[in-house]
């Protein structure tokens, strides 16, 4: 599969991928380079944005103990706390909420501990299907609606112009001073 187009961001420092892991690289000296943590006592994130729409789908960290958490965000939801469960590779799989329109972020932070390696995520190109709002619907409801009973009000004129003319009704009307009563088609 090929890569999606995407752009990857750190807040304080650049990214930073080693043999073992990937990372952030604080800009002040003593960070560990190939983790996300909270270098230069600033807690690092960083975040994925998409040129198209995708879901995401899995995440997986590493050297992530049960004493470390973070905070995962996938599109301006709402934050999903990641807890650590081992040393090893912890991987969280996605299937509601998790799809990505397209420019919004992925947003992976640190929180607590001792910092994690970010490994790698999933995501599916999510086919393109225009999903109308809610409030487009109900408008285009009313429209229809509102046409139908036009429609209803001009066949009724029209039905009622037709008895008039089959019956000849006598109308009375008035012109100048003289008063004239006749048949008016």
């Amino acid at each position: 599969m090929a890569d999606l187009p995407r752009h990857l961001s750190a807040n304080n420092g650049i990214l930073n991928q080693t043999s073992g892991s990937f990372g952030i690289n604080a800009s002040e000296a003593g960070d560990v380079a190939d983790i996300i943590d909270n270098g230069s006592e600033v807690a690092e994130f960083f975040t994925v944005k998409f040129d198209q729409l995708v879901t995401f789908d899995q995440l997986v960290l590493s050297s992530f103990t049960s004493a470390e958490d973070a905070s995962l965000n996938i599109s301006a939801g709402s934050p999903i706390t990641l807890v650590g469960t081992g040393p090893s590779r912890d991987i969280y799989n996605f299937s509601t909420d998790n799809i990505i329109p397209i420019g919004q972020l992925v947003k992976l932070e640190y929180s607590t501990g001792n910092g994690f390696s970010f490994d790698e995520f999933t995501v599916t190109p999510a086919e393109s299907t225009v999903v109308p709002e809610p409030a487009s619907v109900s408008l285009l409801i009313i429209g229809l609606v509102g046409l139908g009973g036009r429609l209803l009000r001009e066949r009724s004129k029209r039905q009622a112009k037709q008895q008039n003319q089959n019956l000849n009704i006598p109308v009375r009307q008035q012109w100048g001073n003289s008063k004239q009563i006749g048949n008016l088609v």
